[in-house]
């Protein structure tokens, strides 16, 4: 009994329906050379507004997308962009200002990645100054979706809530309005009255 192997049988390694697709690899080989695993700085940040009452209970959350300029090695928050959300809020009769503000942000090279990995001891939480333009540093790109801000409103329950407003809010009343009469005499006696 002869047992004879056709060269074009299904089973054949060779043949050319079954060749591996090879092109991920090449991918990957491309993301490693590219600067994905350099520091970039931040083009935007989410902006957390918590509200805490005077409980201590969370009772309100706000998510803003504040957009960055971008520097070479950092990214700057204008304090005029972020003024308008750490205004003082009143909800539900309770004054809500400003408590303290914090960015979550990861500051680890690439280099430094696995040691990172087993202890999280890099990230951290730190108070940061509304008083000025915020700079926040570079950071690797895969961590950019989960950098950042939170700011904690306080609240205060007392009866009567007065809000100060800004010098240019203010209503001007003219209560005290002159008219200004000018009389003239005319030859014979007779007046004009103009007003």
């Amino acid at each position: 009994m002869d047992i004879q192997i056709d060269p074009k049988s299904d089973t054949d390694l060779e043949d050319d329906n079954d060749t591996l697709d090879l092109s991920w690899i090449e991918e990957e080989r491309r993301l490693l050379q590219c600067t994905y695993m350099q520091k970039t700085p931040l083009q935007t940040i989410r902006l957390q507004c918590i509200y805490v009452n005077p409980e201590s209970d969370i009772v309100a959350q706000h998510t803003h997308s504040c957009t960055l300029t971008v520097h070479e090695t950092r990214s700057i928050l204008p304090l005029v962009a972020l003024r308008p959300y750490l205004e003082t809020k009143v909800m539900e009769h309770i004054q809500y200002s400003l408590d303290q503000t914090l960015i979550y942000h990861i500051d680890v090279d690439a280099m430094h990645l696995p040691a990172y990995l087993s202890s999280y001891d890099a990230v951290s939480l730190v108070p940061v100054s509304t008083n000025t333009d915020l700079a926040i540093e570079s950071a690797l790109p895969i961590f950019h979706p989960i950098i950042e801000l939170f700011a904690f409103f306080k609240g205060t329950s007392s009866g009567k809530i007065h809000i100060k407003r800004p010098s240019s809010l203010k209503h001007t009343r003219n209560s005290h309005s002159t008219k200004r009469v000018r009389i003239s005499e005319l030859a014979g006696k007779q007046t004009r009255k103009h007003i």
